[in-house]
């Protein structure tokens, strides 16, 4: 899963940044949960990888990592700013 051609994902310095939908003008914040998972994202790790990168990075459990990494996951699907 990666982010469509036409969704910029900014940064904004101070905070997580925000992704900008380009074919329709929609823009949607971040937080450093989701900034995170976009990472992992960019480097192609699937949903477990996720989940991992979360647990380690941030001090949650599992369950509530990937709780988080499926529903930003859900988001970006429905909102049809990723690609499989």
């Amino acid at each position: 899963m990666k982010l469509q051609p036409q969704v910029i994902w900014e940064r904004d310095g101070e905070g997580s940044g925000y992704l900008f939908d380009r074919r329709g003008g929609g823009v949607f914040g971040l937080n450093a949960t989701s900034e995170l998972v976009l990472e992992g994202l960019a480097q192609e790790l699937d949903e477990d990888g996720l989940v991992d990168l979360l647990v380690s990075r941030h001090a949650v459990g599992e369950l509530a990592a990937r709780d988080d990494v499926r529903a930003f996951l859900t988001l970006l699907s429905e909102n049809d700013l990723v690609a499989s």
